[in-house]
């Protein structure tokens, strides 16, 4: 009687596991795509990924040169790829989008949007931004904030580097 209950429990164990390790794979393969993507763009601009990051469903990383900047995202079927050079651009900061709402202590303000704002030497290029999070897309940051402020440093380190 007792081998049969031990085996049921080790059974319902076995199952309620099950789960979270196929998130972990899943998870996993995830990061491994995304970075084999950055990787690819670096690449295809005859550069190298020196330095990068991950988030959740995006990598951003930089060449080992420092001459390039790259960005990936893939989320729903929507691919985003993009590189910039680290000469063309004049300035790089953080764009915070916050809302306004109304709660029983007042009023509070919640981050909607995360960015990384690029504007360039020329006129003729527009200012490009980069997404670390939307609030219409994920439910709360999850390390974003942390990442985009660490960035922000890296490209001013890349561009001062550049430019000395």
């Amino acid at each position: 009687m007792e081998i049969g209950i031990w085996a049921i429990g080790l059974a319902i164990i076995f199952l309620c596991t099950i789960p979270f390790i196929g998130m972990a794979i899943n998870r996993n393969k995830k990061k491994r795509i995304i970075i084999k993507e950055l990787q690819n763009l670096a690449k295809s601009h005859n550069s190298d990924l020196g330095t990068f990051d991950l988030g959740i469903d995006f990598a951003i990383g930089l060449s080992t040169a420092k001459n390039y900047l790259y960005f990936y995202r893939g989320e729903n079927n929507e691919i985003t790829k993009d590189c910039i050079a680290i000469n063309s651009i004049e300035h790089c900061r953080v764009n915070l989008t916050k809302q306004r709402l109304k709660s029983k202590k007042g009023f509070e303000e919640v981050l909607q949007k995360l960015e990384l704002e690029f504007d360039f030497h020329t006129n003729e290029l527009p200012s490009v931004r980069w997404s670390f999070y939307d609030s219409d897309k994920q439910y709360q940051p999850n390390g974003e904030l942390d990442l985009i402020k660490k960035w922000e440093g890296n490209i001013k380190q890349a561009l001062a580097f550049y430019n000395s």
